[in-house]
Parts: structure tokens; C-alpha cells; sequence
């Protein structure tokens, strides 16, 4: 995102709607919360200032599972570092009012035509610029996928928490993510086997000796 900061200076909104793309991506890269409910946030009404840091709440009724969700902005410098820059420059400046630079309000993402951004623009520029960022197209609720996914392998001691962090009713659908976490790696595990009993193979191609493996062992080690 620093990249971006004074890379066409003839085109200055071009410049802002840029940097707020890479913004949005890193929110649902940090919080992967629903589409909806990101384009949605309002300043003063769904994200609040108590400082230190930012907090977002969207009652019952504006969530898909109808409660409540609250949860605070990250604490990561960068991500700070550019919501701060974007909420006083970048901005102001798609809204072409420098008193929102003082006092923001209103929609947190904002389009070139001065009012708040759709959740189709958001979806579409998100997906543009994590191709050419990573090479491969991540939509909104792909990134909601792989963050279960790195919540439920990384952190299976967390799953509650990972439920409601995602927003799902019920825990049988951050279950199945984790499942699906624990079979990608045991199967990353039985490549990793038997590429290394391919190895074996080859640097000892004249010995006739039958092996004494048990396969049971080695299904329940690379499972367990």
C-alpha cells in the first residue's frame, strides 16, 4: 500500500480508490466478516473510537445469524498505519470534504462519485487486487474460507472463537473447516512419506531386503 502513496499524481482519485481497495482487503484479510456487513459500516455508527482503538458492532438485525457482533479493529501497526492515513487524506479526498479529514462520519468506504462504495464494487476490486497482489483471485467469502481454515489448523484450541469471529450459527460449520484443515494436512504428511520412501528407494535400488514398515503405524502417524 505504501507503493501506491504519490503513484499518480495526475490522477489523484484514481490514487485514493486504490489505496482504499488495499484497505478493505487487509480488513477481511485481519476481520473476515461478511460482504454485506463490510460495505455496510458506517462511521459513528457501526465502527466507534474508544481509545485507544477502533470497535465495530453490528446489531442482531444486520447480521445473517441475527446476534450481535462485536469485535475490535487490529492492533497491527501497518493496518493502523493506513486506516488512519486513508480516514485523513485518502478519504476526504473521494468525498472532496476536508472537514471529514477532522470529524469522519458516514460510510467507511467510499466511492469517486462521493457517496458510500456497493458491496459489488468492493467485491470486484477486492478480487482484482488479490490477483495481481498473490497471483490467484480470492473473492470475500473465499478469504472467510481460508481464514477458517487457518483458524481451525492453526489454533484448533480456539474453534468457539473462531465460530464467532466468522459469524456462524452454528459450530458444525466451523467443524467442518477444521476438518478439512486436518485431512489437507495428513495428506501433506503421506506426500511428504512417501516421497521420502522414494528416496529411500532410489539410494538403496540393490538391496532385496523386504521391509518391515507397518503400514497401520504409518496411517496412524500421519493421522494422529
Amino acid at each position: 500500500m505504501r507503493a501506491t502513496i504519490g503513484s499518480n499524481p495526475n490522477h489523484p482519485l484514481q490514487e485514493a480508490g486504490k489505496f482504499r481497495d488495499g484497505l478493505a482487503l487487509a480488513f477481511l484479510a485481519l476481520r473476515p466478516i461478511r460482504l454485506k456487513n463490510l460495505a455496510s459500516i458506517e462511521i459513528g455508527r457501526h465502527m466507534i473510537w474508544l481509545d485507544p482503538r477502533w470497535t465495530c458492532h453490528f446489531p442482531a438485525s444486520e447480521t445473517k445469524e441475527r446476534r450481535d457482533l462485536r469485535f475490535y479493529l487490529p492492533e497491527d501497526d501497518a493496518f493502523n498505519w493506513a486506516l488512519s492515513l486513508y480516514l485523513t487524506k485518502y478519504r476526504p479526498l473521494l468525498l472532496q470534504d476536508p472537514a471529514q479529514s477532522q470529524r469522519p462520519t458516514g460510510p467507511l468506504w467510499v466511492s469517486q462519485r462521493k457517496s458510500g462504495q456497493s458491496a459489488q464494487s468492493i467485491y470486484w476490486n477486492t478480487c482484482r487486487l488479490s490477483e495481481a497482489i498473490l497471483g490467484v483471485r480470492i473473492n470475500p467469502h473465499l478469504n472467510r474460507d481460508c481464514a477458517a481454515s487457518a483458524l481451525s489448523s492453526d489454533a484448533p484450541d480456539y474453534i468457539l472463537a473462531a465460530a464467532r469471529i466468522l459469524g456462524h450459527s452454528s459450530l458444525t460449520t466451523t467443524i467442518g473447516h477444521y476438518e478439512q484443515s486436518s485431512m489437507l494436512a495428513a495428506g501433506a504428511r503421506l506426500t511428504e512419506f512417501i516421497l521420502d520412501l522414494q528416496g529411500l528407494g532410489q539410494d538403496d535400488d540393490n538391496n532385496d531386503d523386504t521391509s518391515t514398515v507397518d503400514l497401520a503405524d504409518i496411517f496412524w502417524d500421519i493421522t494422529a
